[in-house]
């Protein structure tokens, strides 16, 4: 017995799963364009990646009211090292 797989499954599958995908990376393009608009110069995904955690880096350092201070301090050194990256590569 041959085993026979209908390839319009397949290219429909394909389809489906290429259409959530970009469904999934609208948000992060959009994010994109918005900074890109700010900055005044198109960012790359490597640079908005960047900035993205520059500031849940600031967030994390910021807000916690009650943290250790070595988990403070590395908060910090995480948010100095992650501004001087991304100021390296804008």
């Amino acid at each position: 017995m041959e085993k026979n797989i209908p390839l319009s499954a397949n290219a429909n599958l394909a389809a489906t799963v290429l259409s959530v995908i970009n469904i999934l990376k609208a948000p992060f393009f959009m994010l994109r364009d918005y900074y890109s608009g700010i900055i005044g110069k198109k960012l790359s995904n490597g640079q908005t990646w960047q900035l993205i955690e520059v500031q849940v880096a600031f967030f994390l350092t910021v807000f916690p009211a009650e943290c250790n201070l070595l988990v403070r301090v590395l908060l910090m050194v995480w948010f100095i090292n992650s501004i001087l990256r991304l100021r390296n590569s804008l």
